[in-house]
């Protein structure tokens, strides 16, 4: 960032933003731990068989004199030390700002279950990383209809 400041406010999911009128940020239920609940009959996720994850949260970005246009992206290592790089985005922090917010919305693929890390890079340096843990459970089967209104 050629030695101009920017700072991590915030980066975190949570289970809803909302954005104000006056462009203000809630966030509501916090959380670094997701439970997918898969069929009794699906297969173990895989890198080949994901299973997708909806995310949503924020990363809110301060600067001190690093104003213009920077380059941000959000990298994913798995729990096997596996990367996947983000796609790359644009920003412009305007002189005078303090900062800026970044909301989150995320269709992540898990392949398996344990602690993720979400990688926040600005012009391809690593400001911070953001944990989410993912738990698989197995829904469970119904037992079989007996007596009087049970198929035969």
């Amino acid at each position: 960032m050629s030695g101009r400041d920017i700072y991590v406010g915030a980066a975190l999911f949570a289970g809803e933003v909302i954005e104000d009128k006056q462009g203000l940020y809630s966030l509501i239920r916090v959380y670094d731990e997701v439970h997918a609940e898969m069929a009794p009959d699906t297969p173990e996720p895989s890198a080949g068989q994901p299973v997708t994850i909806p995310l949503v949260g924020l990363v809110s970005l301060r600067t001190g004199s690093a104003y213009g246009r920077h380059t941000v992206r959000l990298d994913l290592v798995a729990p096997d030390g596996e990367r996947k790089d983000g796609q790359p985005f644009d920003l412009a922090i305007e002189e005078g700002s303090t900062g800026i917010n970044i909301p989150l919305n995320i269709r992540f693929r898990a392949k398996g279950a344990g602690r993720y890390w979400f990688e926040v890079l600005v012009d391809g340096e690593l400001l911070t990383r953001i944990p989410m843990t993912v738990v698989l459970t197995r829904a469970a089967s119904e037992p079989p209809a007996t007596g009087p209104l049970a198929p035969a």
